[in-house]
């Protein structure tokens, strides 16, 4: 499954649609103001398979740069 999304990523330049949204919640810092906006952190949910894709794809990039020596040492 996720050789197949990469794939199509690769060739179509463009995440599904789908996959490229987040969910934000709150967790409350202090559970006894929980109607204070400010006693709450938001956390975004974002899709698993994307972030495997992204890691994969920051990884290739990498081994990229590093290979042609595109990015000087200093």
């Amino acid at each position: 499954m996720l050789k197949t999304l990469l794939n199509t990523i690769l060739e179509h330049g463009t995440i599904p649609r789908n996959m490229n949204t987040a969910t934000i919640c709150l967790i409350p810092k202090d559970k006894t103001k929980l109607a204070e906006p400010s006693t709450n952190r938001p956390i975004s949910l974002t899709n698993v398979a994307l972030k495997i894709v992204d890691w994969h794809l920051k990884n290739q990039i990498a081994e990229h740069i590093r290979e042609h020596k595109l990015l000087s040492e200093e």
